[in-house]
């Protein structure tokens, strides 16, 4: 009985930092944000694009969806200028999002996306202890709140890492195409599950195979030119959004890498090779924390809604200190209480 009475209270105190730190989470975001889903709207109007049989690429096409990404309240003034910088296969897929109401589509979106993304909490040694740790961390809600399409690709990811450790080789193949959509969550993802099938179960190449080919394939179909198209979109955007770069401190996140999980590896590297656009993308941080679980967990949680305070700014300095340097200080404090004196044998 006093055991059960030790865990009961130990949950009750967990619940209560946790909603303590959501209340004020969600405070902050909504002095910032000012409507739900203001991400995914140039997303559901690039669908709409491709219903209408045109490309979502090109000024032409950026003209149209600022025009109503603006008129829509829903815009964010810096980036409407920039367009969508998402490959075609991702419009296809999302496709069918397009033919519902924006309010629908959303809240359609968000329930598929913040299901898949909290799937991420499996991946704890004690599932029980990390329940609400997304709601507490800070990239995972803004990037609920305005469906941002990290967020399903985080989550599909992490379905993927499931599969694999599953060995549910037809959903690791499917899942392969789909990752690959956003470079920068899913990339190396990608990679590591065609390696682990090479090596497996080489059955996974050919789901991969065929579930790539009738989506890229529909791309190609769709605009025969479209990778080019995608990529001068891409460089509007970087131009328009100034991402950040993280490669100067990239001995921080081998030091950060150093003995976790493949799948803490994998985020690790592939936040640190590609640009930071904005907060939302440190949301693949949320990995690490729950590979290193318990207390630290909650209190970096905690730390990562430092961003949002009166005082900072949102700049990637900011976002590094706040999400970023708890990652690098509490590496270094294990590495620092791992060492072990040499004992030569006797």
């Amino acid at each position: 009985m006093r055991l059960d009475q030790v865990r009961w209270r130990r949950a009750a105190v967990q619940v209560c930092v946790a909603s303590l730190i959501l209340i004020i989470g969600l405070q902050l975001t909504f002095m910032h944000r000012e409507s739900f889903g203001n991400d995914y709207y140039p997303l559901y109007i690039a669908t709409q694009l491709i219903w209408q049989g045109e490309s979502p690429y090109g000024p032409a096409a950026t003209t149209y969806i600022k025009e109503r990404w603006d008129g829509s309240g829903y815009s964010s003034a810096w980036s409407s200028e920039a367009g969508v910088a998402y490959p075609l296969p991702y419009f296809l897929l999302l496709a069918p999002f397009g033919l519902l109401p924006y309010t629908v589509s959303a809240t359609v979106m968000l329930l598929i996306s913040l299901g898949l993304g909290y799937q991420a909490v499996r991946l704890a040694d004690n599932v029980d202890h990390l329940l609400l740790l997304p709601l507490c961390y800070a990239p995972f809600v803004v990037v609920t709140l305005s469906v941002q399409a990290t967020l399903l690709v985080f989550g599909l990811s992490v379905l993927l890492i499931l599969a694999l450790q599953r060995r549910t080789v037809w959903l690791i193949g499917l899942l392969i195409p789909c990752v690959l959509l956003k470079p920068q969550v899913g990339i190396l993802y990608a990679l590591y599950a065609l390696w682990w099938g090479w090596k497996h179960d080489r059955r996974v190449w050919l789901w991969a195979g065929g579930s790539g080919a009738l989506l890229f394939g529909a791309a190609f179909w769709f605009q025969l030119d479209w990778i080019s198209a995608w990529l001068q979109q891409v460089q509007i955007y970087t131009r328009v959004t100034h991402p950040g770069n993280l490669l100067p401190v990239a001995p921080l996140f081998l030091i950060a890498a150093w003995k976790k999980p493949w799948w803490v590896q994998l985020m690790l590297i592939q936040l640190c090779i590609f640009p930071l656009a904005d907060f939302y993308a440190t949301v693949p941080v949320l990995l690490y924390w729950i590979a290193v679980g318990r207390r630290a967990a909650y209190i970096a949680a905690a730390l990562s809604w430092i961003w949002f305070l009166p005082f900072t700014s949102m700049t990637v300095d900011y976002i590094a200190l706040t999400v970023l340097v708890p990652v690098f200080v509490h590496a270094s404090w294990q590495l620092y209480q791992a060492r072990q004196p040499t004992q030569l044998p006797v």
